[in-house]
């Protein structure tokens, strides 16, 4: 998957070409564009919410409409509510811990406390209480308007699954880099 981020979109859809499924994945921040909302131009990931879209209908989806993912009947119908998944991940700042990102807040982040090099990148684990078919992620980003930047958005994202105990298998890359018209 290739995309420019654009604003005034702060809010971005991840769709798979079709429904995963699984009960387990991992987001992978492979390369970020700098993060300046709490350090100085660092590689983390800054993420003020995250939204798992569930396709409940059981049909294998091709493509999605970029409209419909955005919303908010559509949203609320196929979400996967905070209280069906857990997660663990790299740890937050102290005032940006990674619980942040689960929040159901927009005006709150996690920004990852170590940053990434060529042989550590950031990760976050999720496991789904039920096996699921995931469409897609929603992906609320941290920015600057006055200064018309992006902080610590995810220029390259792996997308892991894993079903049970098996091993987890990339999904899916997505590819972009965020400009300000």
């Amino acid at each position: 998957f290739i995309g420019t981020p654009t604003f005034p979109s702060t809010k971005f859809q991840f769709v798979f070409k079709k429904p995963v499924k699984c009960d387990r994945i991992k987001i992978e921040f492979v390369e970020l564009s700098p993060e300046a909302l709490a350090s100085d131009g660092t590689q983390t990931p800054a993420i003020a919410e995250f939204t798992f879209i569930e396709n409940i209908d059981g049909d294998i989806i091709e493509t999605i409409p970029t409209t419909s993912i955005f919303d908010s009947n559509y949203i609320n119908e196929h979400r996967v509510k905070n209280g069906e998944y857990t997660y663990t991940g790299s740890e937050g700042l102290s005032d940006r811990p990674l619980s942040n990102a689960f929040d159901d807040r927009t005006d709150t982040f996690w920004i990852a406390k170590t940053e990434n090099t060529d042989s550590y990148h950031n990760s976050i684990d999720i496991t789904f209480n039920d096996r699921i078919q995931l469409e897609g992620i929603l992906y609320d980003s941290g920015y600057s308007s006055g200064s018309q930047v992006f902080h610590g958005f995810p220029k390259k994202l792996n997308i892991y699954s894993s079903i049970g105990n098996e091993e987890y298998k990339l999904e899916a890359l997505f590819v972009g880099t965020p400009t300000w018209p």
